[in-house]
């Protein structure tokens, strides 16, 4: 059986054919195999999205957030930069930040 973050991470990337009460149902059984006293487990709506190449337009003010940060966008090694395109079949987002060439980004770095 997947473990609850597996199954959660497969619904946020878009498998509708997982329910929040799949979800509750593993972590029901995760929990109960850790000797937790657990009866029931609520879980509501995800929060997070995935996002996705297609999400970016060109034009786009964005954040660069690398992975080391944490999620930190404050973090000193991050920058701001316009997005200038694309690749849906990569996901890949072309950054131009300082100077005149673009990068490319992985959408989930970028805010």
């Amino acid at each position: 059986m997947p473990t609850p973050g597996e199954l959660l991470a497969r619904k946020l990337r878009g498998d509708d054919t997982i329910t929040n009460e799949d979800i509750a149902a593993a972590s029901l059984g995760y929990l109960r195999n850790l000797g937790a006293p657990v009866e029931s487990v609520s879980v509501g709506p995800a929060v997070a999205k995935v996002r996705r190449a297609e999400d970016f337009t060109p034009g786009q003010s964005v954040r660069y957030v690398p992975y080391h940060a944490e999620g930190d966008a404050s973090h000193e090694d991050c920058e701001n930069g316009i997005v200038t395109s694309t690749n849906a079949e990569t996901q890949t987002v072309f950054v131009r930040f300082k100077g005149s060439t673009s990068e490319g980004c992985k959408p989930d770095q970028l805010k």
